[in-house]
């Protein structure tokens, strides 16, 4: 049975969208507290807790606040499972990875290294370019404003009783289940409707928005791929936060591959998806595929499908 927000969300959904980075984050708030305050488990509650920590990483590195703990509620960092967002960044210098030749080594059987080779150097390059911030931060705002609008809009849709992208579907169907491994899943199924639904539009409407063109050898294309340097440094700290928290399976996989071994691979997803969008844009904008329509925006019908049938499956992983 599809469930339907509680008379608190669907007051918080229904206000009106922010026009700043800074109004994303109170408005995540709002939404934050409707859920059940910072430490809930419920799905929707995670994702949107994470994408608030994002959030406030982005508005640190446009200048906008002072730290990503300056915008942070009170209480925020009790839940260990998002508390590396906190310190990811300021941290990454002094992560000590025990990286194997192909990087697929896990760290708990690696033999003892120097502290040099501990830290790898990608990883020290990442956190000095990540500190030199964005090269044009006004079209990062409004990037950052337009991308989180959808999702807004995409809350306000389902409050209202009106159709939203198939993969926004599978997470609001099941926003406060407590069925859940823990709130991961929830993420997991926020980030795939934002990302593979959601991006492609936000970078379209965004480049309209500023009278650019998509262009991938232009700065707006490097300050594009500097979250996903934001989210490599963030991966082995999520990682670490996970391992004593998976089940039979997951922990299989996990001892498989080797922890270092699953950052590569959730990195190399998300850069994947983060350039399928910025293609999926660039296909739009040039006619190749149709422009995205209707309340909330929605991308093509076979993308649509498409993300939402990852959606249920992801569902089916964590159940």
């Amino acid at each position: 049975m599809t469930k339907r927000f509680s008379p608190e969300l669907k007051a918080a959904a229904r206000q009106p969208y922010p026009g700043t980075v800074l109004g994303v984050l109170d408005r995540m708030e709002e939404l934050q507290e409707a859920l059940g305050g910072w430490d809930t488990a419920k799905p929707l509650g995670a994702f949107n807790f994470l994408y608030h920590s994002i959030t406030s990483s982005v508005a640190h590195r446009l200048g906008d606040i002072d730290s990503p703990e300056a915008a942070a509620p009170d209480g925020r960092t009790r839940n260990p499972l998002f508390v590396y967002f906190e310190r990811a960044i300021d941290e990454v210098a002094r992560m000590q990875l025990c990286l194997g030749p192909i990087g697929l080594e896990d760290p708990h059987g690696a033999a003892a290294r120097t502290e040099e080779e501990d830290v790898h150097p990608r990883l020290v390059d990442l956190a000095e370019r990540i500190e030199e911030g964005f090269e044009d931060p006004d079209f990062m705002r409004t990037l950052d404003v337009t991308f989180a609008e959808l999702y807004l809009r995409a809350l306000r849709a389902w409050a209202d009783d009106q159709p939203v992208p198939k993969a926004w579907a599978v997470l609001f169907s099941h926003w406060d289940d407590d069925i859940y491994e823990g709130p991961f899943s929830g993420a997991i199924l926020g980030v795939n409707a934002h990302i593979n639904h959601d991006l492609a539009v936000a970078v379209l409407q965004a480049h309209e928005a500023h009278g650019r063109n998509i262009d991938d050898e232009s700065v707006l294309y490097s300050d594009y791929l500097l979250i996903n340097d934001i989210f490599e440094v963030q991966t082995p700290l999520l990682h670490n936060e996970l391992v004593d928290r998976l089940d039979g399976f997951k922990f299989m996989v996990w001892n498989a591959l080797g922890s270092a071994g699953l950052d590569q691979v959730a990195q190399q997803i998300l850069a994947a998806t983060r350039e399928w969008a910025w293609e999926e844009a660039t296909n739009m904008a040039n006619g190749v595929t149709d422009r995205p329509a209707g309340e909330p925006s929605f991308i093509n019908p076979t993308t649509d499908w498409a993300v939402g049938a990852v959606a249920k499956h992801l569902l089916d992983l964590y159940l």
